[in-house]
């Protein structure tokens, strides 16, 4: 990462002219909405500077905050601080865009959801998005950034495969299960280590856990979370309407998925979290057992203190999902991470 960039941006935040939020996460796990909405109540919000979609990722990152502060800034009043969202999947982000996000984040937040529907959920986005038609249709829309993207991840697949091939026993015989898997077992990976990095940096003040599944269930209480997540940086008085900075063409109206977060103005309690079928029975045959290894990463989080959202069921008496969205229930019967994987081995959420 070029140091000029990167020491800009750094004596931006130590003069205090810029203050973000972070939010760190998975795929499928509410990301965007959650940047969309705090960035609603910011100066804006940026998708996903860390992908790898230029020839120079870390040139580019820097560059991408940048330029969104420096469109916030040019409509502000002087002496008023830029405050911005900006949220990134974790596995993209190098050793110095980490660094930097925990160093200076006036907030941390880090979005999960439940394995077996989230993995579910990325998988059926992963076949789709890299269907030979939808890759043709997203070289003709942006051919230096579809080039570069495909370029990056080529390096990655092997490491996928051989996450696949160590930890789940999927070897070349299953090469789009293996690739999924594989890339969904280092996105939760990067999120353990970065959840891990933020606890010895941050008080636990500054730290939050959100899980999509209920934050469905209360979108009250989590738009109340939100709100005192920025509370400390939030501006004083709305001076100029809030902003979205897209990272990458896939955060634009190119891609359905997006689009649709990227227009949300809150959070809504839709009922159980579904299941999204991939077009391959194997993906679905094989999620138990997928779901069983990212558990222990998943746990970690939904039981820390950080994710005060339990913390609100448990206190407050909240309402409790029913039997239509069980893995909520289940996980919300539960005192703790061990009896968590004892219910969910159970009911067969999980592979024994």
């Amino acid at each position: 990462m070029p140091q000029s960039s990167l020491i800009l941006l750094e004596s931006l935040v130590g003069r205090g002219e810029l203050k973000f939020v972070y939010v760190f996460g998975v795929p499928r796990a509410n990301t965007t909405v959650l940047c969309r909405l705090l960035g609603r109540r910011l100066h804006g919000a940026v998708y996903e500077p860390a992908l790898p979609n230029s020839a120079f990722p870390g040139a580019a990152y820097p560059h991408k905050i940048l330029c969104a502060y420096r469109a916030v800034r040019a409509n502000l009043p002087h002496g008023e601080p830029v405050t911005l969202a900006i949220k990134d999947m974790c596995a993209l982000m190098g050793p110095a865009a980490r660094n930097f996000a925990l160093e200076h984040a006036a907030h941390a937040v880090f979005a999960i959801r439940e394995p077996s529907l989230q993995h579910s959920s990325y998988a059926g986005q992963m076949l789709a998005e890299f269907t030979a038609w939808n890759r043709v249709r997203a070289f003709a829309i942006t051919p230096w950034e579809t080039l570069m993207y495909g370029v990056h991840f080529s390096r990655r697949w092997p490491r996928y495969w051989r996450l696949a091939k160590e930890r789940l026993g999927v070897g070349w015989s299953a090469l789009r299960r293996s690739t999924a898997s594989g890339a969904n077992l280092e996105f939760w990976d990067a999120l353990s280590v970065h959840f891990a990095d933020a606890n010895r940096r941050l008080p636990i003040e500054r730290i939050s856990v959100i899980d999509a599944g209920l934050s469905r269930l209360l979108p009250e209480a989590a738009e109340a979370e939100l709100d005192a997540i920025v509370a400390p940086i939030a501006p004083a008085q709305r001076s100029v309407a809030p902003l979205d900075f897209a990272g990458h063409t896939l955060m634009k109206t190119e891609s359905a998925w997006a689009a649709e977060a990227m227009q949300a103005e809150r959070l809504l309690g839709i009922g159980p979290q579904k299941a999204v079928r991939s077009p391959y029975p194997d993906f679905d045959a094989f999620l138990p057992r997928m779901a069983g290894v990212l558990y222990p990463a998943y746990l970690e989080l939904f039981y820390h203190p950080a994710h005060r959202l339990r913390r609100h069921v448990i206190s407050h008496g909240a309402p409790r999902p029913d039997d239509a969205d069980a893995p909520m229930r289940h996980l919300l019967e539960a005192r703790d991470p061990a009896g968590a994987l004892a219910l969910a081995r159970d009911r067969g959420r999980i592979a024994a």
